[in-house]
């Protein structure tokens, strides 16, 4: 039996067969090079067509948006507005107005970044991982606000684990443009700024008006050195944070109207011996350790001629101490914060003789108080002062105190009955806020409400409260949820009803109240 060999192909038709594959080969080569080709000039005229829809939008918007047609100075004006910032209500997460403004549109962010005036105030919150980007920002923010005045707003990113700043070079380079200070927040407990202060020569603040820093002697810093603020000549507000002894600062004190700091009791006696024609007076009265009779309270006689406000908080027996070396003839507004130190100081005969002392025509009265729990000794207080027209009382961190019928009845208006005027508690009070405990009845209340209707309907109000029947708002936050627990719930439906009734009348008259329960935070 024969077996075929098997076939094999001559030598020629592999050539030929390579020959034709690198042919057809390089033809497929040569067609996606030339789709290739053909993609990008595709894609270079869609990047043509975009670029001129672009345009085409910058003019249609230039046709149609009523912004398009302002000119120039006064849609910048109207930026202006948008990038400034009201110190009352600061918000350093917001997106900075000229960001928002370059948002909208390329004609806009030409505008807003090449108008010093969207740049004038600053406010970054430092972060440690982001502190490269926001360095070169800021230097940027700077040179963009050209010479204008500054209003700066710094802040640091609070972090538990590490304690950190801007390193004080940062700082270094915002004193080179001091000059054009109008305004510096910084809200961090700092050793850099400090340092770098003191380190610059020759520095001036001609246009400083508000100054706030915030020390950091609990991480370091020397409360004995002076912080060098030279020739500050518009300064006129001043918040003093983060020192607990003392603040050694270099400005000049007596064009100072507003000033708010925060001491224990010698750092507060040693500022209030200084130079100033306050109007407006914070004080934080901070517990010490030391010995009182070293604070120099005793030869302490503070009678400024000019303030008319004065904010005053801390333990019962700091304040009180305090309080009994003023003579305040002007005061128009007393807000006292006491906490509970657990002296049982008399307080209250410091307030009362303070407005003896003093004669001050006192409208709006804030107390806030943790240690007296007798109705009648806070009523002391406000027979002192018959001028209030605005109370506030706030208990609610003192469960023993309760406001009883006492005290709303003392609230109803003054009628003329044949020809003799009666004498009420609380003759000028217009406004009433309280929050606490409440043990009055609901008919008190009620009757409360309904006089006070009639008042303005009659107009029968005395002479010398005359002002009373304009208007008159209550406004009562309890916290003891037993008080419309423990009633009969007849008596508050009716009691409900009736005040539902009162209330399209009330309105239309301008008496407004407001009675509410509110959970005890605690």
């Amino acid at each position: 039996m024969v077996h075929d060999e098997p076939h094999t192909p001559p030598f020629s038709d592999f050539a030929h067969f390579e020959n034709t594959s690198v042919w057809k080969r390089k033809a497929v080569e040569e067609k996606i090079a030339a789709c290739d080709l053909r993609l990008a000039a595709a894609e270079k005229e869609i990047q043509h067509l975009r670029a001129t829809r672009f345009g085409l939008n910058e003019l249609l918007n230039r046709t149609s948006l009523i912004m398009s047609t302002l000119p120039l100075d006064v849609l910048t004006e109207i930026f202006a507005v948008i990038c400034e910032k009201p110190t009352a209500s600061f918000d350093y997460g917001a997106l900075p107005g000229q960001f928002q403004i370059g948002a909208v549109c390329r004609a806009w962010r030409e505008i807003a970044w090449s108008t010093p005036k969207l740049w004038t105030t600053i406010y970054i919150v430092f972060s440690q991982g982001r502190y490269a980007t926001q360095e070169r920002l800021l230097r940027e923010w700077v040179e963009r606000a050209a010479n204008c005045p500054l209003q700066i707003y710094l802040s640091v990113s609070y972090s538990s684990q590490v304690q950190w700043e801007p390193p004080r070079e940062i700082f270094r380079m915002l004193l080179k443009t001091c000059h054009q200070w109008k305004s510096f927040i910084y809200d961090f407990s700092s050793i850099s700024f400090p340092s770098a202060l003191n380190q610059s020569k020759n520095l001036t603040f001609p246009l400083l008006e508000t100054l706030q820093v915030h020390g950091g002697e609990e991480r370091g810093w020397d409360d004995k050195q002076v912080w060098n603020f030279n020739s500050t000549p518009q300064l006129r507000h001043l918040n003093v944070r983060g020192h607990r002894r003392s603040f050694s600062v270099n400005i000049n004190w007596s064009t100072l109207t507003h000033l708010s700091a925060m001491f224990e009791l010698p750092g507060c006696v040693h500022l209030l011996t200084l130079p100033h024609s306050l109007q407006k007076l914070t004080l934080s009265v901070l517990s010490s350790h030391g010995h009182l009779h070293h604070s120099g309270i005793d030869r302490l006689r503070y009678h400024p001629r000019h303030l008319t406000s004065l904010v005053i908080e801390g333990g019962a027996r700091l304040v009180g101490l305090l309080l009994r070396q003023m003579t305040l003839p002007a005061l128009k507004e007393l807000d006292i914060d006491l906490y509970d130190d657990g002296l049982n100081y008399a307080w209250i005969s410091v307030v009362t003789e303070l407005a003896q002392r003093s004669t001050f025509p006192l409208t709006d009265l804030t107390l806030r108080q943790a240690t007296v729990r007798d109705e009648d000794r806070i009523l002391q207080v406000f027979a002192a002062i018959p001028s209030i027209e605005r109370l506030e009382l706030d208990c609610s961190d003192l469960s023993g105190f309760s406001l009883s019928n006492r005290s709303i009845s003392l609230l109803q208006p003054v009628f003329q009955h044949n020809n003799q005027n009666e004498i009420a508690f609380l003759p000028s009070v217009t406004t009433f806020k309280y929050k606490g405990n409440i043990s009055f009845s609901v008919d008190c209340f009620e009757n409360l409400i309904r006089k006070r209707i009639q008042a303005v309907k009659e107009g029968r109000i005395s002479s010398n409260n005359a002002n009373i029947a304009n208007e008159f708002h209550i406004d009562i936050t309890y916290r003891n949820i037993s008080w419309h627990q423990n009633r009969n719930p007849n008596d508050l439906q009716q009691f409900y009803m009736a005040i539902t009734s009162l209330l399209s009348v009330s309105f239309s008259m301008g008496v407004t109240f407001k009675l509410e329960w509110a959970e005890d935070d605690t």
